[in-house]
């Protein structure tokens, strides 16, 4: 082993930068209180007023309106006296559905809008919900997915709050420990959470491509994990609120010829590591906070 003479070439080339993170919004407390079964009333067979063709025999389809006496009306196609094909319903009292009916019933592709505004787009079944569909609540937060007789059953449920979106992953009708987490700059999260904030692990992407996947609590870094910036650059190793704390190997390119290895305190490298260059030569270098205040002999690898 012989000593390194051109000690400051060799601190020029281990400068270590470490990019700042962006602040994260807790989740919403209260996405449980939206309902996720959707209120949608049956067409009944009532009295009322026709107006419009008459079936032929030789023109079997056809298009009314039928006035009930409860209020409600139907306009568009029918067959065989029975609701059938294209048309609009319109409640007395929820709201007003447009789309394809069979046998009197809602079925196939169709939209339904209430009242409050709130609107579901997708595909319906014997006057069910059923299928893929959308449904938008008045307050603009959406349901995206698969329902069942009118139960939303898997897909994400999607709310924005002070210009911050979050989209929960709901299975078989509940709501999971997954989130993805939109912010207005752009960056995101893509993981897990508990109680209402970003805890477990999860993947941070930052608006300058930078990219943080592992342990997080309360949507801070923590734990083990892998810190990429869009540089290449490369941190493998432990975190502890929000800042590289602990054992861990920085990689200067994304080859990974090039690193620091050793322990790192608040972001910067601490005490003893060992810097290997070009994957070809090591060296034992001293850190005090974040600076390399000394540098020993090398081998060859």
């Amino acid at each position: 082993m012989r000593r390194f003479k051109n000690k400051k070439k060799l601190l020029g080339i281990i400068v270590l930068c470490v990019m700042g993170c962006v602040a994260i919004t807790p989740t919403p407390e209260d996405i449980t209180s939206k309902p996720k079964t959707v209120e949608v009333k049956k067409i009944e067979p009532v009295n009322g007023t026709y107006s419009g063709k008459i079936a032929t025999l030789k023109q079997d389809v056809h298009d009314g309106t039928f006035t009930f006496d409860t209020g409600d009306s139907y306009e568009g196609k029918w067959s065989k006296k029975t609701i059938q094909g294209e048309g609009k319903y319109t409640y007395k009292d929820l709201g007003t559905y447009e789309g394809n009916f069979k046998k009197g019933q809602r079925s196939g592709k169709g939209t339904f809008t209430w009242n409050d505004n709130s609107i579901y787009e997708g595909q319906w079944k014997n006057d069910y919900i059923n299928g893929k569909g959308i449904y938008t609540y008045s307050d603009g937060s959406y349901l995206n997915g698969t329902f069942k007789g009118n139960q939303f059953y898997e897909g994400k449920y999607t709310v924005t709050i002070n210009d911050v979106t979050y989209k929960y992953k709901i299975e078989d009708g509940s709501l999971t420990k997954s989130i993805e987490v939109v912010y207005k700059d752009h960056a995101s999260y893509d993981g897990t959470y508990e109680d209402n904030k970003l805890t477990g692990s999860g993947t941070f992407t930052y608006n300058n491509t930078d990219q943080y996947f592992g342990g997080v609590t309360e949507g801070k870094k923590q734990g083990n994990g892998t810190y990429t910036w869009a540089s290449g650059a490369k941190y493998i190793g432990q975190w502890n609120q929000d800042m590289m704390n602990g054992q861990g190997v920085y990689y200067y390119n994304s080859d990974k010829s090039s690193s620091l290895e050793g322990t790192f305190s608040n972001n910067a490298p601490q005490g003893e590591c060992v810097y290997k260059k070009n994957s070809t030569e090591k060296y034992k270098t001293y850190w005090e906070n974040g600076n390399c205040v000394k540098v020993e002999g090398y081998k060859d690898e």
